[in-house]
């Protein structure tokens, strides 16, 4: 395994993205086993799955949910439900660890998010495309060769 050698030196900083969108770099760092275990327990009662577009695609990345209400894609569409539609079970309640850190077409802007940075998505910059590119080469001392991308969104 192989480690980032300057990962010591990182320093907590905050950087405007756009209006309404912020980075928050190493924001998560002091949280990274606590996120881990509370990602377990979610995923326990609602296992990730690879879900499906309306147009019919599967996606990319696995995913889960958690909460009063989750996101769902399948062939009749985007949306926010109350139940699992796997095991037709209402999600499993928000972990507090997570409560705790939601809280705190244009030209694309490329940026390399280490592990424990958190970006906030608001205001104007809510509605502009985003999206995450693949994973780079090497592993990680808690999550090994996988990305865990926790989104929150107020619905409702």
């Amino acid at each position: 395994m192989t480690g980032d050698l300057f990962a010591a030196l990182r320093a907590p900083s905050i950087e405007p993205i756009a209006d309404g969108a912020t980075w928050l770099r190493a924001y998560a760092d002091d949280d990274a086993v606590a996120l881990m275990q509370a990602i377990q327990q979610v995923t326990a009662q609602a296992p990730f799955r690879r879900m499906q577009t309306p147009g019919g695609y599967t996606m990319s990345v696995a995913m889960s949910n958690c909460g009063e209400l989750g996101w769902v894609t399948d062939r009749r569409g985007y949306r926010y439900q109350r139940e699992d539609p796997l095991s037709q079970q209402p999600w499993p309640a928000m972990p507090e660890i997570f409560l705790a850190l939601a809280v705190r077409a244009d030209k694309p802007l490329r940026m390399r998010l280490e592990s424990g940075d958190v970006v906030v998505w608001g205001g104007p910059a809510r509605l502009r495309f985003h999206g995450v590119d693949t994973l780079a080469q090497g592993t990680h001392a808690l999550t090994g060769d996988c990305r865990y991308n926790l989104t929150f969104r107020k619905a409702g």
